[in-house]
């Protein structure tokens, strides 16, 4: 038992530390974007579009099929319409904001999306013009595939880029649940 005790006292303070409460937050009303009716808005992305050190967001308008761009003003308002909004493809469900470019500078955030319905990914290149607008990458057809679609929506589609692989390039992870069968997949940029 004399072993025991030694062991008790050293996980008390633990105790006493898991015990204490964090501190209030305190959320104050921001500012509001007035999307397009019928946009249905799932995903969001932030970045610095534009090039003038302020974040804009990019919304994915799953029922238009859009993103659409907001550049964020100098007094924290957002414009209320966009600068841009493209084509992204049948109920997209996926976005996110990554540099693209191999660019030895510091590189423009550009746009990935994801639209499981039609198993099709968009990239949108940033013009890097300083107006927060986009080029879309245009393929050949069968390109820009990612996996079989089912017709059906996600329940908790998602799209996450990182290095996976320490080559210095984005890669991309995406899931697709739909109630028949489950999918992932990784893809490497090259």
């Amino acid at each position: 038992m004399k072993k025991l005790l030694p062991l008790l006292s050293l996980l008390a303070p633990t105790h006493m530390v898991l015990a204490q409460f964090a501190p209030a937050v305190n959320l104050q009303p921001g500012a509001v974007i007035t999307l397009p009716a019928g946009a249905y808005p799932n995903v969001l992305a932030l970045g610095d579009f534009t090039q003038d050190f302020r974040a804009d967001i990019a919304v994915c308008q799953r029922g238009l099929g859009t993103v659409g761009i907001y550049k964020q003003g100098l007094g924290g308002s957002f414009t209320s319409t966009p600068v841009g909004t493209y084509p992204i493809g049948v109920g997209p469900t996926g976005l996110v904001a990554v540099p693209l470019s191999n660019s030895y500078q510091t590189a423009p955030l550009d746009l990935v999306a994801i639209s499981p319905l039609d198993s099709k990914f968009t990239l949108l290149t940033n013009k890097n013009d300083g107006s927060g607008t986009f080029t879309p990458v245009v393929n050949r057809p069968n390109d820009n595939y990612f996996g079989r679609g089912t017709g059906a929506m996600s329940t908790n589609p998602m799209l996450l880029t990182a290095d996976i692989d320490l080559d210095g390039l984005p890669d991309f992870v995406y899931s697709y649940d739909a109630t028949t069968f489950q999918q992932g997949g990784f893809t490497g940029s090259n």
